[in-house]
């Protein structure tokens, strides 16, 4: 026996030797007056909250019940090399389960019983900490739960048949708790050798969460936990309720913390100084919890903590990558369905919270408290490519601090390589695969690879991956826009609130009854699955197939399901609904609801499609049925500026350069001038000539304005392009503003004229004398003027009505064009403007956007879907929601290198303020090397974009604003071409010809 024990401590001390060349941690933290220290240096920290670094129960799969499972070493060094790369320092965990009646949780407990412990789970917590040594940061363990969510202080009580509020006062049920303490604290880490009670990584130990605890047991624990470590700090648990005098006196208390919520603070920096003050520097104090609130209030919070020399900080929550690819995903309820955890370094799935400002936000503040300058990003490191015999089903281990990947292919594993997936997010689904290969050709077989990027570069390639086999080629929709449906009828709404409730899935898609969906694929289809969530006891979808796309019959449907309890979240259940064709193979799929379904209008969202995959055996997929043709994506045109400016008086000749350039569509930006007062109400309108002289309209100017628009919109005709339309309105008095704040009826005259006549009329007039048979025309009644659109939107919409009436324009489709960001120019709108808008929005052909909204680096094809999210979010706040199968064009797109005061020095300068540029060549923002490559990779990621649109609606026209250095095209001729860019353009509008 002796021999044996020998044996061990040769090992332990061996492994314990090892350990320690490795840790980074020099020191336990220590208190002093009301500040930290790591050794004779003072320690504070900005970081996260970390619930699951020790267990996970946000594990879900489809298939399977039970989201609980241990992590594995790659999540646990994902998630504090995350804190490291913020400069966190310090995180928190959440608490050690314990064993709860009718929970779901299964064997993921650490306490299973009285005495009774998980091996398996403190190994868990052995590696959390070995991995913690080696990054440098320490963990905060609470030990018990005042709540029920992983068991706590309840089931402790449970155990011997007691009530809850027991746990603080009977003999037995504290025994019970101690010896939970005595075990943990006294446990020897099986893989460094270290006891917990003598790891630097634990930066202290928390008598529980959010304790309601009385003072006596509370002096009672902590005088327990340090008579078996006085090495470590111990927190307070009691946080929920401010500072205790109690907690102030205990000699044992090292440290006090205190938790913010909605529901418990109103004013969390009041609530944070009041706390503050009542320490008066007898201890250290730091903010343990605090969320669910506006990035502007967090920054607050941070820059309290900052300012009054308060120890630190833990924003509640952040989430690390999955094993089997993607993120870990966790909505709080608790948040009003508006937070999720956070995912570093931020993407743009997280925009309704701001999450990627956050978290850069959080990251600056974590060294400035430090008192350190914050670093530049490194490269991150390359991602692991998991095993596939599926190209549509690749997938990924993230690298940590990774904002996008790049998806190369090649037929041989030596390559060549070919980018096949470019920007891809692994942030964009919820615990599905992360890429799809939709040009992968059948019979082929490929090998893979994936390339991680920031804005500090790109990380090596990872291992590849392959041959793969191309059997067949799969459409697959998740429901984050409508792109992918054929012949879509009656009312469809999609979903992302309540996502708890569907395992995480925030885009869903629900049918009312009565409508209907369609997929066409060009090949014959061999089998199909749509994953769904119902909360009834039976479904009325309909499933039926087609091969011509007219007549429908019914599909033989496999149905699967399985049982699932609603819990602590009211789980909807999942159901799979499946079919194969082995016959005459069809090339239609629809999915119906019928019309006498009997679902109460308000339980429309009672069938939640999820995921829908086609497999199919040859071509690519079609999005449209044979009644019409739909293109897959948009081209990008450039725009002719038609008197926008003094020097924008040669429209025929920029049509013609376009044309030379190969561009089939042009954007005709129509400008006529007015004059505003101080209240930015228009007096007149007018034209302006080439010195930049303003004169009132009178019907001789109006007739030469007419005249000009006839010539331009001619040679557009001449050249068999297709034509839209952008009506304008500039400032051309003595007082200059932005078109989007000039207040004016359009159907109203001003000094003889109105809107409707002079710009629409004129307009009208031009096309009915060029438009030629087959040719696309529409038209914006107005580009962003909001203004004007929302204060007078029943005008908008009887000029609209008037176009229709004409009969020479039945081809003309008309909508309204707005500022992606300030669509209706931050008016107070009444209800019935707010009625009329949106009868003006449902009335609209298309619905266009001026789309120059700012991005980080490096630019993502996501960051084009970012802004029309907050274009669409924008019209609905102001009571216009767009229709989902309204088509949007981006009647402005494009970058001009500029900033608020002059030229961007950097790509990060430009990228924060793309609508300024210059239209002087010799104040070309694009010269150095950096910068034009900075501009290519943004026409890269947009044209990437538009190829592949994941926008809500579709977007089916693009336009360059073609002036000065926001051209690349160089349309009017002023020096700022980019060769390259044009290539890329003509290639991506070939494509798309072609396809």
């Amino acid at each position: 026996m002796r021999i044996l024990s020998t044996l061990l401590f040769t090992v332990l001390l061996a492994i314990s030797s090892c350990w320690a060349v490795e840790s980074q941690l020099k020191h336990f933290i220590t208190a002093k007056g009301d500040q930290l220290y790591e050794g004779d240096q003072q320690f504070r920290f900005m970081s996260f909250n970390i619930p699951n670094l020790h267990l996970v129960e946000d594990n879900f799969s489809f298939a399977d019940p039970n989201p609980w499972r241990w992590p594995n070493e790659f999540e646990i060094a994902d998630a504090l090399e995350s804190i490291r790369q913020m400069g966190g320092q310090v995180t928190r965990m959440y608490v050690l389960s314990v064993r709860r009646e009718g929970s779901d949780q299964g064997e993921h407990v650490f306490v299973e019983g009285p005495g009774q412990f998980n091996e398996e789970a403190f190994r868990t917590l052995d590696k959390v900490l070995q991995i913690a040594n080696e990054k440098g940061v320490r963990v905060i363990l609470p030990l018990v739960d005042n709540w029920h969510w992983w068991g706590g202080r309840a089931e402790y009580a449970g155990f011997r048949g007691k009530e809850p509020d027991d746990f603080w006062t009977d003999e037995q049920v504290i025994a019970d708790f101690e010896e939970t303490i005595r075990f943990t604290l006294n446990r020897v880490n099986t893989l460094t050798g270290v006891a917990y009670k003598d790891d630097p990584a634990i930066f202290a130990w928390e008598t529980g969460n959010e304790l309601d605890s009385p003072p006596a047991w509370t002096r009672r624990i902590s005088a327990f936990i340090k008579s078996i470590d006085s090495k470590h700090l111990l927190i307070d648990g009691y946080a929920l309720h401010g500072v205790r005098q109690e907690s102030l006196d205990d000699p044992n208390i090292d440290v006090i913390t205190t938790h913010h919520y909605p529901n418990t603070d109103k004013d969390y920096v009041k609530a944070i100084v009041v706390a503050h003050e009542k320490i008066a520097g007898r201890k250290p104090y730091f903010v343990g919890e605090f969320g669910f609130a506006p990035t502007k209030e967090l920054r607050r919070v941070m820059n309290t903590i900052v300012e009054r020399g308060i120890s630190g900080g833990l924003h509640w929550s952040l989430r690390f990558h999955n094993r089997d690819g993607g993120f870990y995903w966790h909505s709080e309820p608790s948040g009003g369905d508006h937070y999720k955890a956070y995912h570093w370094p931020g993407f743009s799935s997280g925009e309704r919270y701001q999450e990627r400002e956050l978290l850069q936000l959080t990251r600056n503040k974590a060294f400035e408290i430090r008192g350190l300058p914050v670093p530049e990003f490194s490269k991150p490191d390359a991602p692991k490519l998991l095993p596939t015999s599926d190209v549509s089903k690749i997938t990924w281990q993230g690298s940590a601090g990774a904002s996008s990947y790049n998806i190369h292919r090649a037929v041989s594993g030596e390559g060549p390589w070919k980018v096949v997936g470019q920007g891809i997010s692994d942030a964009a689904v919820q615990y599905r695969p992360l890429f799809n290969d939709r040009t992968a050709k059948v019979g082929e077989a490929y090998f893979y690879r994936v390339v991680a990027r920031n804005e500090a570069g790109s990380s090596p390639p990872c291992d590849a991956i392959g041959p793969v086999s191309v059997l067949r080629q799969t459409l697959i929709d998740e429901y984050q826009d409508l792109n992918q449906l054929s012949n879509p009828q009656g009312e469809l709404k999609q979903l992302s609130t309540d996502a708890r409730k569907t395992q995480e899935d925030a885009h869903r898609l629900t049918l009312s009854p009565g409508s209907s969906i369609e997929y066409h694929c060009e090949g014959p289809i061999d089998r199909w699955q749509l994953m769904l969530y119902h909360s009834g006891e039976s479904i009325d979808l309909e499933v039926a197939c087609s091969a011509e796309g007219k007549q429908f019959s019914p599909c033989k449907v496999r149905r699967r399901t399985r049982a699932v309890e609603g819990g602590d979240y009211g789980y909807l259940k999942p159901l799979l609904l499946s079919g194969k064709f082995d016959g005459a193979r069809p090339r239609f799929l629809r999915f119906s609801r019928s019309a006498g379904s009997g679902q109460p209008e308000e339980d429309l969202s009672s069938i939640q499609l999820s995921r829908v995959e086609i497999q199919y055996s040859e071509g690519r997929k079609s999005l449209a049925g044979p009644s019409k043709k739909v293109r897959h994506g948009a081209q990008l045109n450039p725009s002719i500026l038609m008197f926008h400016k003094p020097h924008h008086f040669e429209g025929m000749k920029y049509v013609r350069r376009a044309a030379e350039l190969g561009c089939k569509h042009v954007n005709l930006v129509v400008t006529l001038f007015c004059d505003i007062n101080e209240q930015r109400e228009v007096i007149s309108f007018g034209t302006v000539n080439r010195k930049r002289e303003y004169s009132r309209l009178t019907q001789e100017s109006l007739a030469a304005f007419r005249f000009s628009l006839q010539g331009v919109f001619a040679e557009a005709a001449a050249l068999d392009m297709d034509v839209s339309v952008l009506a304008h309105l500039n400032a051309g008095g003595e007082i200059y503003d932005w078109r989007n704040r000039f207040e004016f009826d359009p159907l109203t005259e001003y000094e003889g004229f109105s809107y409707q006549d002079a710009v629409i009329g004129s307009i009208a007039d031009a096309l009915e004398k060029t438009v030629k048979p087959g040719m696309q025309i529409d038209l914006a009644l107005a580009g962003e003027m909001g203004q004007s659109v929302f204060a007078h939107p029943a005008s908008y919409r009887k000029m609209m009505q008037h176009l229709r009436s004409d009969t020479r324009l039945q081809d003309l489709k008309v909508g309204v064009s707005f500022n992606f960001n300030n669509a209706a120019n931050k008016q107070e709108l009444t209800s019935k403007q707010r009625e009329e808008a949106q009868l003006l929005v449902n009335d609209c052909d298309f619905v266009g956007m001026s789309n120059y909204r700012w991005f980080d680096l490096p630019i993502q094809p996501s960051d084009f879907a970012r802004a029309v999210k907050t274009f669409l979010a924008e019209m609905s706040d102001n009571g216009a929601k767009v229709p989902l199968t309204t088509p949007l064009h981006f009647s402005e797109v494009g970058i001009g290198g500029g900033t608020e005061g002059g030229l961007a020095s950097t790509s990060a300068e430009a990228a924060r303020t793309p609508w300024h540029g210059s239209d002087e060549p010799q104040k070309n923002p694009w010269a150095s090397e950096a910068m034009s490559r900075f501009r290519v990779e943004f026409h890269q990621a947009l044209l990437e974009f538009l190829a592949h649109p994941t926008a809500t609606n579709p977007i089916t026209e693009a336009f360059l604003w073609s002036e000065g250095s926001w051209d690349p095209m160089d349309i009017t001729d002023k020096g700022f071409a980019d060769q390259q860019i044009i290539e890329l353009i003509q290639q991506h509008n070939n494509a798309l010809t072609n396809d």
